[in-house]
């Protein structure tokens, strides 16, 4: 059934990629995000922009999460995240993660919170990974490994990794 839900989100989504305008739902001052500086912002890109890109150009469509607070883990993709919202149903919200889509579909993780394990379901990338924590910090989210870099010995990037709602462990990426 997960599997028959899964396809007819693609389809769905493929079809808001064809007929919806670039910036599509998204009014200013609807959302408490636009003052920080660092959440993903819309593209420029136009929607025939975007569909003329070279055919060998490789990008993700759709990432998928589960989330038995489906409602809260969404408003925390919109609230703090600065997600857009492109559709929603009863078992599931559509996000734009600027040409990318998160869906998240309702459900349970099939991996509990306290594993071992540090392997994020998505990573985010952002301008200003200090403007970012600080906003996390302010909506009362904990990143348990603190900041951390990437590449000895002159590092890459910096992130740090938190959990949605929901538990799943996400990233969020400076590059430098």
């Amino acid at each position: 059934m997960l599997h028959n839900q899964r396809s007819l989100v693609t389809v769905a989504l493929l079809s808001l990629i064809v007929t919806l305008p670039a910036c599509h739902n998204h009014q200013p001052g609807n959302s408490s995000h636009e003052e920080n500086a660092w959440h993903l912002q819309s593209s420029h890109e136009s929607n025939d922009q975007t569909r003329n890109r070279p055919s060998n150009q490789v990008a993700v469509l759709t990432v998928w999460a589960e989330a038995d607070k489906l409602d809260e883990t969404a408003l925390f993709y919109k609230n703090v995240l600065g997600l857009r919202s492109v559709g929603s149903g009863p078992s599931q919200h559509i996000l734009d993660t600027d040409g990318s889509f998160l869906v998240i579909m309702e459900g349970q993780l099939d991996q509990p919170r306290n594993t071992k394990k540090r392997w994020p379901l998505f990573a985010l990338t952002v301008p200003n990974l200090d403007n970012a924590i600080k906003t996390l910090t302010d909506a009362g989210v904990e990143s348990p490994w603190g900041i951390e870099e990437f590449g000895e010995p002159n590092p890459s990037s910096r992130y740090v990794m938190f959990y949605d709602p929901a538990g799943n462990l996400i990233e969020i990426v400076e590059w430098l």
